[in-house]
């Protein structure tokens, strides 16, 4: 999974199925950047685009942990707390919170109304 917080330092963080992420700040820019890298997935599969694409592209770590996308990306709005070990981002659609400490592991906990 990777998720966008906008804050003023935009991130991007990649959540892989081992119960780590990492984090890449967003250098992604509109009219300058390509929206997609013109790839052609598997059907049923989608090509990252945008930010998420550029991470996606340019770190082959990212790309062979997560594959391609499952669903296109979609815009939500979540809740962000930093705490002394980490912070919580809040994922109303998911219905879940991702807790990422510093050390590098995340837990998603249910329970989001």
């Amino acid at each position: 999974m990777m998720i966008y917080v906008g804050e003023s330092l935009a991130a991007i963080y990649v959540l892989y199925n081992t119960g780590n992420f990492a984090h890449y700040n967003d250098t992604w820019v509109d009219g300058v950047d390509p929206v997609s890298g013109g790839e052609f997935p598997p059907p049923g599969l989608f090509e990252p685009i945008r930010g998420f694409g550029k991470v996606w592209r340019s770190f082959p770590d990212v790309r062979s942990g997560l594959g391609w996308a499952i669903e296109n990306e979609a815009g939500v709005s979540a809740t962000v707390l930093a705490f002394n070990a980490g912070k919580m981002i809040a994922l109303p659609t998911l219905g879940q919170i991702a807790v990422l400490a510093n050390f590098g592991n995340y837990r998603l906990l249910a329970g989001m109304p």
